[in-house]
């Protein structure tokens, strides 16, 4: 009987299984990106006053970076390929990101128009940028594919990202957005690499 490969399309990829001796690059990893995160997250408000979109990067980047890191310690396996991926996803995610929560808020007066809007464009567009991308880097264009995947990706989006829209627009400041984001992207780069 044929195993069966139940990995969404997104988490599919090279990994090299090393052994238990050769799988401490992992811990190293996890513990430098422990390290810096820390460093971002305890200096974040003087990044944020430098520039809104470098604290934006370094957060978005290394959290993305280490929910990676986490799936593939979960997997007991090690590509740098898909943590270089994770890494610059999260750095054009934040931007994409911090640039749409500004028009948002900057644009809109009412929350329900800004949860609306973001549950509809914001998240459409945004599903649709990580498919093409993932596309692009795992050389597999083709409209089959990219139509399963995005409409995967809909599917488990919207298991999480409407509470998130909802708390972020009506319970929190606006400066605490796209932190929140960033730490539910962390935990649910974390939950999707462990179910499928």
């Amino acid at each position: 009987m044929e195993k069966q490969d139940h990995q969404l399309p997104i988490t599919k990829g090279s990994y090299t299984n090393y052994p238990k001796s050769k799988n401490t690059s992992i811990y190293y990893a996890i513990f430098l990106e422990i390290l810096i995160l820390y460093g971002i997250v305890t200096n974040y408000q003087q990044l944020y006053e430098h520039s809104e979109y470098l604290a934006g990067v370094c957060l978005g980047s290394f959290s993305t970076l280490f929910s990676q890191s986490i799936s593939q310690l979960y997997r007991q396996s090690f590509s740098f390929d898909k943590h270089f991926k994770f890494f610059l996803w999260g750095c054009i995610n934040s931007l994409i990101s911090n640039f749409w929560i500004g028009i948002l808020l900057h644009s809109l007066d009412n929350n329900i128009h800004r949860f609306l809007l973001d549950q509809t464009v914001g998240v459409l567009t945004g599903q649709l940028i990580f498919v093409f991308f993932n596309a692009f880097w795992e050389s597999s264009l083709n409209y089959a594919s990219l139509k399963s995947t995005y409409l995967t990706c809909l599917r488990y989006s919207y298991m999480i990202w409407p509470l998130v829209s909802f708390l972020s627009f009506f319970h929190l400041h606006e400066d605490y957005i796209f932190p929140l984001n960033c730490f539910v992207t962390l935990i649910w780069n974390i939950i999707l690499a462990m179910i499928s």
